[in-house]
């Protein structure tokens, strides 16, 4: 036998089943492999020492040399063993995280940084590990190839740092979608763009990289976003808000306000860390396709904050998916909407006590989220969470009316800061030529039908048209009857279910050439990019939502066009945009004009009847109460209804459920087609 003493590297071997030797290798079995020996022992001793080889790459602390011992070094030298993993498995990509012990409490930050300078370190060394683990194949690394190994100075057994980071790059975050979407299907939208290019009426001079954030926040707006300069709004309401204080901030649409306030909530987070189970931040939006975008926006920007995790919760979806999700994997942010986000906390949801250590609280479209009548839901909410003395409150709108200053005074904290990008006057985007149409009754589906044509003949390869309408019934009689005239359109209201509104908006946003009929959902926030013209068919609540719909073209400093569609009883509402630089759009040519004509009564013809029964009554129902349009009388505004009914090819007036009529406020009002409708 052979006197082998090992050191603390040999132990790790030892547990494999065998010593390492400097002249063979003694088995557990007691059985010794000297280096003579047949040749089928001189094969079993070649496949032992290439395994040995390996070993002894990876655990010896000095290189083995003949006739000599390897001192042992004394146990305070040992380092300790890591902190045992723990796995998830939430049905996304597993993800490293370390069992909580007593032990001081780290901010993310301080953790993102080690993670930061650990990545740096094994990108430095990587190169002389990689030769450190390059050797023959000898026994160890003696033996053959004994004059190929690197020679090594000796040094304790190291073990890998609990919060090592990982040696490939971080998988996006945004490539882990929310819904039960396969991964490789991730949606266009989602994946890293490429640079910023707004154009100076929208860019400030002020750099991501110049800010006092994470190095990974400015690595996702580089990589995931290709941002590199702040828009003004961003300029001008990060620096508030990154100071902690309550913020009412003032922009117009497409200028950058969901970073605005995304940036602050990831801050929050990474330095003020909610224990386990506690939600970090809050955002509110008023509508399922916003709330959607802020939270692909946020999965973009938490692409390497491994962390960080974003929920949303929206009306629309099975609630107990919802629940289930977040009881697998509390989130540190969500995004809601404010009846979706009190069903959660009224009912037995895992929200009910993940509410105590909130950091921060989002409202975006304050203004709206006022007009849809959200008031009595938020003042409920915000019942539900710490005072709000003990948090911090952002509210952005793209205007400041009364009712939006009312919400300030009871969800912000005095004194705050507001901030006033626009001015005190509502104007549209300096980027949109502007046009408006007066057209005939009879003449709406056709005039827009040619109008449409003819934009996408002037860019019959870089068209992208959003038209809105009045009402979803209305949106989706157009949209049925210029799909059969032979012009594809996607529908978009509130009568689809949230999964189609979902889908149609990600084709919409993927397509390089679409046009796209919506009701009010898509007015206000939501991000479509290449937007090359908007229509507005029907009168405008007011001045704002004309703004706002306005808004959808030339985003990102992008130029794009406007067209507001009025019939002659509705022109009166110019009179309200006299400020703003629209001005009459030129005739259409008489051949589109018939070849429209055609087309459309064609296609009308063929629309399902109940599409128009209910269009007729969603018609008669907004103009009642639009304030935008007066009418001398009612008997007036029966008369239009009744020619509207004709116009979309109904041979008899739609019957009206007496219920119904009894809401308008039209009981016995000749003229009108009322009777009892069967409920099944």
């Amino acid at each position: 036998m052979i006197n082998i003493r090992l050191g603390t590297a040999a132990a790790a071997a030892r547990s494999r089943g065998y010593f390492l030797g400097c002249r063979g290798i003694l088995c557990m079995d007691g059985s010794q492999h000297h280096q003579g020996g047949d040749a089928q022992t001189k094969r079993q001793r070649r496949n032992r020492g290439n395994r040995s080889g390996r070993l002894g790459a990876r655990f010896a602390s000095a290189p083995a040399q003949e006739a000599q011992d390897i001192p042992e070094p004394p146990m305070a030298q040992v380092a300790p063993l890591p902190i045992a993993p723990r796995f998830l498995n939430d049905n996304r990509k597993r993800q490293f995280v370390p069992v909580q012990t007593a032990q001081p409490a780290v901010s993310l930050a301080e953790i993102e940084a080690r993670q930061l300078q650990q990545a740096e370190a094994a990108a430095a060394g990587s190169t002389g590990t990689k030769s450190r683990n390059r050797g023959g194949r000898g026994h160890g690394q003696g033996g053959r190839g004994h004059g190929q190994a690197q020679q090594q100075q000796p040094h304790a057994l190291q073990h890998p740092a609990p919060m090592q980071a990982p040696a490939q790059p971080l998988q996006p975050a945004y490539q882990r979608p929310f819904s039960s979407q396969p991964q490789s299907q991730v949606p266009p939208h989602q994946q890293p763009q490429q640079a910023n290019v707004s154009a100076p009426a929208h860019q400030s001079t002020s750099r991501f990289a110049d800010l006092n954030i994470s190095p990974f926040t400015k690595r996702a707006l580089a990589e995931a976003f290709g941002y590199e300069f702040c828009t003004h709004v961003q300029a001008q309401s990060l620096p508030a808000c990154l100071a902690g204080g309550d913020v009412l901030a003032k922009a117009k649409t497409g200028t950058g306000k969901t970073i605005g306030f995304l940036i602050p909530v990831i801050e929050s987070i990474l330095h003020n860390r909610p224990h386990n189970g506690q939600l970090g931040a809050l955002i509110l939006s008023p509508t399922r396709e916003l709330a959607t975008q802020i939270y692909n926006e946020a999965l973009k920007l938490l692409t390497f904050h491994s962390h960080i995790h974003v929920e949303i919760v929206i009306g629309g979806t099975n609630q107990n998916a919802e629940m289930q999700r977040i009881r697998r994997r509390p989130p540190q942010i969500l995004v809601a909407t404010p009846g979706r986000c009190l069903d959660h906390l009224t009912n037995n949801s895992p929200l009910n006590g993940m509410m105590r250590e909130l950091r921060v609280l989002v409202c975006d479209e304050a203004d709206n989220l006022l007009d849809m009548g959200f008031k009595p839901t938020i003042v409920k909410i915000l019942q539900n969470l710490p005072p709000k003395d003990q948090r911090q409150a952002l509210l952005f709108s793209a205007t400041f009316p009364a009712d939006v200053k009312d919400l300030a005074k009871f969800a912000l904290k005095m004194p705050w800061t507001e901030v006033d990008t626009v001015g005190a006057d509502t104007q549209t985007n300096v980027q949109v030529d502007q046009f408006h149409a007066v057209v005939p009754f009879e003449q709406q589906f056709s005039y827009l039908f040619g109008a449409l044509r003819a934009h996408m003949q002037q860019e019959p390869n870089d068209y992208k048209v959003i038209a809105f309408f009045p009402t979803a019934r209305q949106t989706q009689v157009f949209a049925e009857a210029f799909n059969l005239a032979g012009m594809p359109v996607f529908e978009m209201h509130s009568r689809k279910s949230q999964s189609q509104r979902t889908k149609t908006s990600d084709q919409f946003r993927a397509a390089q050439t679409a046009i796209m009929f919506s009701s009010d959902v898509s007015a206000r926030g939501v991000d479509y990019p290449n937007v090359s013209l908007v229509v507005q068919v029907g009168v405008p609540s007011d001045k704002a939502q004309y703004v706002h719909r306005v808004g959808r073209t030339a985003r990102a400093g992008k130029r794009g066009q406007a067209l507001l569609m009025l019939c002659d009883f509705e022109a009166a509402f110019l009179n309200k945009l006299q400020d703003l630089p629209i001005k009459p759009a030129p005739a259409l040519p008489p051949a589109v004009q018939q070849q429209a004509q055609q087309a459309v009564a064609s296609a009308l013809a063929r629309v399902p009847q109940d599409t128009k029964d209910k269009s007729y009554v969603a018609w008669l129902g907004f103009y009642k109460s639009c304030p935008s349009c007066k009418f001398a009388n009612t008997s007036q505004l029966i008369d239009l209804a009744n020619r509207f009914a004709y116009l979309m090819g109904c041979q008899e007036l739609p019957t009206i459920d007496t219920q119904t009529i009894g809401k308008m406020g039209l009981k016995g009002v000749p003229g009108l087609n009322v009777g009892k409708i069967g409920r099944g």
